[in-house]
């Protein structure tokens, strides 16, 4: 009885982690693809508006020159 006990905890953990892994790679894709949004915003901004937030030509280049997963 025990065996089987410990059989179905180790089987209950193994699908806790799997599902907590399944949140944290969504949640990344989740930031990921926001971060991906955001510039393609800020890539398609005027720059009237780059001036209002407070950016200049360059550094919105230096934020478009990152990769999706880079802060």
């Amino acid at each position: 009885m025990t065996t089987r006990i410990a059989h179905v905890e180790r089987r209950n953990q193994s699908a806790n982690n799997l599902k907590q892994f399944i949140q944290i790679a969504s949640n990344m894709m989740n930031h990921w693809h926001e971060r991906q949004r955001t510039r393609q915003h800020l890539d398609d901004m005027p720059a009237y508006l780059l001036r209002d937030i407070g950016l200049d030509e360059q550094q919105r280049q230096q934020e478009l020159a990152k990769h999706f997963w880079q802060r």
